[in-house]
């Protein structure tokens, strides 16, 4: 869900504007690494709550970041103040009340916002990156279907002001015109793949040759191209990504099998990093609070590496234990408690040793987040 931002003045750079007529603005040029402020105001009609907030969506140094920050009512709307990371391009927003439930998602298209560099000018894949962002991962955040043919539109204009971003996004626009259009897709994405195929093969060509022919439901091809890339790269990211998704594929689980997946996966691909350990240690963990074995958790949390990793899934642990609502009965609070104070005071570390206020801006969100959490516990 993108909009296409047009810098009308320095003091109103960004507007985004939907059929609902709700409207996002920016108080000055929206760059990176300062702190913009950026208004919003609700069209006619919409019942609002007492308390909002901001969701921001974008993607920086290869993770989705998801965070929200209050709306503070003002005489020209409700306001916020967000620092996007030095290699953001392009960000989304929807708006939500207290408990993140989407209030205005701009017409099934989300608010989006385009960055310029600190000297005032538009990253050259500022749009393209914006559709991106929304197609890969955005419509699912903000649980939104965009009109049909949006999302390829947004892609078309973007292709269209800067040629060069086609190279990296073409086979992302094949699958939102896929979306779309089967059948006005299926030709562009066989052309492309067998484009691909005749070009020198690289692992990254061969996973996109791969996806192509998932969209055109090419089994035997998919098989044929897997065991090229599988062949070729046998340590490569996709082969690691394959056995991952062959135990998540699995119906039966055990601490022992999760162990015994992680030896494997060490022997096979001679990665025996803490990242990797962290990795089939969250399992176990999720595995072990699924069945509500403390024991298990506990173990196996003494032994992640990286704590921020688990604070996240420690959080959605005690949403679920809490009941979801203040008006339901929780279960397991002691240790629901237990988890949440472990959440919070490893961000807590993290808001505390960053060193610019871009870099603490998502701890914070992320602390604000489980806080809540934590004082629904305590309230029962």
């Amino acid at each position: 869900m993108k909009i296409f931002t047009t810098i009308l003045s320095v003091a109103v750079v960004l507007v985004c504007q939907a059929q609902t007529q709700s409207t996002l603005t920016a108080t000055s040029t929206p760059k990176t690494g300062e702190v913009i402020t950026y208004v919003y105001k609700p069209h006619a009609g919409l019942v609002l709550p007492e308390k909002m907030v901001a969701s921001v969506l974008y993607f920086n140094s290869g993770y989705f970041n998801n965070i929200v920050l209050p709306l503070i009512k003002g005489a020209s709307g409700y306001r916020f103040a967000f620092i996007a990371p030095d290699s953001v391009s392009s960000f989304l927003v929807c708006i939500a009340d207290s408990s993140k439930s989407v209030i205005d998602n701009n017409a099934d298209k989300a608010f989006t916002i385009t960055l310029a560099d600190k000297t005032g000018k538009k990253f050259v894949n500022a749009d393209v990156s914006a559709a991106w962002l929304l197609s890969n991962y955005g419509a699912y955040v903000f649980k939104i279907t965009p009109p049909k043919g949006y999302i390829t539109g947004l892609y078309k204009a973007a292709f269209a002001a800067n040629p060069s971003a086609k190279k990296d996004y073409y086979v992302p626009y094949l699958q939102a015109l896929n979306g779309d259009d089967k059948n006005a897709a299926r030709p562009l994405i066989m052309g492309y793949a067998r484009k691909l195929m005749a070009d020198k093969l690289t692992e990254s060509s061969l996973t996109d040759v791969i996806n192509l022919y998932r969209l055109a439901g090419e089994k035997d091809s998919v098989q044929r191209v897997e065991k090229l890339l599988v062949t070729g790269y046998p340590k490569g990211d996709y082969a690691k990504s394959q056995f991952l998704n062959a135990i998540s594929a699995q119906t039966e689980h055990s601490v022992q099998k999760y162990l015994a997946s992680m030896h494997e996966y060490i022997s096979n691909f001679g990665d025996s990093s803490a990242v990797v350990k962290d990795n089939f240690y969250i399992m176990i963990i999720s595995y072990a609070a699924d069945q509500k074995d403390w024991q298990t958790l506990n173990k196996y949390d003494a032994l992640v590496n990286d704590k921020t990793r688990v604070a996240g899934l420690y959080n959605n642990i005690v949403w679920g234990l809490s009941g979801q609502h203040i008006n339901n009965a929780g279960t397991d609070l002691d240790m629901a408690a237990s988890l949440s104070q472990r959440a919070l005071q490893t961000i807590s570390s993290k808001i505390a040793s960053a060193s610019s206020p871009d870099e603490k801006q998502p701890w914070q969100s992320a602390f604000d987040t489980y806080a809540d959490t934590y004082a629904l516990i305590l309230y029962k």
